[in-house]
């Protein structure tokens, strides 16, 4: 019974995702998979594949992966970053709009980045990716930071603010992060923070901070350390109120006052891109609907593990994160019964 209890509980919570009003800040960089099929090699240069490209398709990456991910749950969104005047500007606007996703930008100087994925889809792996627009990543100057702090400013109600650091422009080399803590802080909004070890420290008294296992490990230098360890280091050292490290197979660990472990929800990995965004986002809007910090972290282990079983970076509805939790919980049920 109380297998059902909880089955019901969770259900519920993710019927109260649709309208959070979510603001995330971060990198925004378009995904693009080309896909096909090797049948040979090149006589060109022997031993290298030939792709016979049968389709492409974009995505929304980094910051723009954890929108499309809140947005596909039912969140209202509004992304923050920066654009470049290129000839992948317009794709972006695009995908924005279909996704529902209120985009705010800056316009800069410079090139938007692209990440190319060649994808073999008879076995479904990658040949190789290729990084676009990563030759000149400068950390933002004073006058954009200021802008896009009014731009954020400028819509306001927002349920809680994300930040998603991924390195690349946003919150590379600045105090940036700083700026937007305390901006969250003064205005009495929630925010949860995907950081890289690189700024960690600039996102002092966020109030969720989620990295992956390697990237807290480095933050502290604790390569070797229990996990509890570092998850309370990464708790102290940041003033956080909540604490969340995701750990792939091995599952997550979490700290509020109490320090919890959940075991991971995965039946097949196909391909972990965007897990993490996935993970953020579910856990995001579950806490905001009334969650407890390991209920949050039971109900995105449902939805990352949904999303790893597709190909690329991909999105749940909140039809499927249903389906998910209830066929899990009937195994479970017929699994003690048996």
């Amino acid at each position: 019974m109380a297998l059902i209890n909880d089955k019901e509980k969770m259900i519920k919570i993710a019927s109260h995702f649709a309208g959070k009003r979510i603001a995330v800040v971060g990198d925004i960089v378009l995904d693009l998979y080309t896909e096909g099929f090797v049948e040979r090699t090149n006589p060109e240069m022997p031993g290298a594949p030939i792709l016979r490209v049968v389709n492409e398709k974009y995505v929304l990456g980094c910051a723009g992966n954890v929108a499309a991910n809140l947005a596909s749950l039912g969140a209202e969104v509004y992304l923050y970053g920066i654009l470049h005047e290129d000839s992948i500007k317009q794709k972006i606007l695009q995908i924005c709009q279909e996704n529902k996703i209120k985009l705010r930008y800056i316009s800069c100087e410079g090139k938007n980045i692209v990440k190319q994925r060649l994808l073999e889809k008879s076995h479904n792996h990658y040949i190789v990716r290729a990084d676009h627009g990563e030759d000149n990543l400068k950390p933002l100057d004073e006058i954009t930071q200021k802008a896009l702090i009014d731009l954020l400013d400028s819509n306001g109600g927002y349920d809680c603010v994300v930040f998603s650091d991924y390195n690349k422009r946003i919150f590379r080399g600045s105090d940036f992060g700083k700026k937007l803590v305390a901006f969250s802080n003064e205005k009495g909004i929630p925010s949860v923070v995907d950081a890289k070890p690189a700024n960690v420290m600039h996102f002092k008294g966020v109030t969720l901070i989620r990295p992956n296992e390697k990237e807290a490990r480095k933050m502290y230098n604790l390569e070797n350390a229990p996990i509890e360890e570092v998850i309370v280091k990464l708790r102290e050292m940041t003033g956080s109120k909540y604490a969340v490290i995701t750990r792939g197979s091995a599952g997550v660990s979490s700290l509020d006052e109490i320090y919890h472990e959940i075991p991971t929800k995965v039946r097949e990995v196909v391909d972990v891109s965007g897990a993490g965004d996935t993970f953020l986002a579910t856990l995001t809007l579950s806490m905001l609907s009334g969650a407890s910090l390991t209920e949050a972290c039971e109900i995105a282990n449902y939805a990352s593990g949904v999303v790893v079983e597709k190909a690329g970076t991909a999105t749940l509805s909140i039809g499927e994160l249903n389906e998910r939790i209830k066929s899990e919980f009937l195994r479970c049920l017929c699994f003690l019964t048996s």
